[in-house]
Formats: structure tokens, C-alpha cells, sequence
């Protein structure tokens, strides 16, 4: 639970974050990076979570 907790602070002070995506149908990958933003309590938020029920 300390990698979670850390890697939220770390977000939250305005870390870069990459991710990459496959697409192993078309053998193509999609790498994303920028600064990390968590979204809580806002519309972002209220909107990705309206159509799902969700645990936390």
C-alpha cells in the first residue's frame, strides 16, 4: 500500500507519468506521456463515474 500512497503524492506534486497502449490486432503501439492530473470531485470526475457504479 506504500507504492500506491507514494505514487499518488508523486502525481499530485506534478510528476511525469507515460503510458503505453498495444494494439495486438495491428502489432502498433501508442505511447502517451505528460503531467499527471487526478481528478476528484470535479465534472471530469462526476462524469466517468455516472456511468458505472463505482467501488472507492
Amino acid at each position: 500500500m506504500i507504492t500506491g500512497i507514494l505514487l499518488v503524492i508523486n502525481y499530485q506534486i506534478g510528476y511525469k507519468v507515460a503510458v503505453a497502449i498495444i494494439d495486438h490486432d495491428k502489432f502498433k503501439g501508442y505511447p502517451f506521456g505528460g503531467t499527471a492530473v487526478i481528478h476528484q470531485n470535479d465534472q471530469i470526475f462526476k462524469d466517468a463515474t455516472a456511468s458505472r457504479s463505482y467501488c472507492g
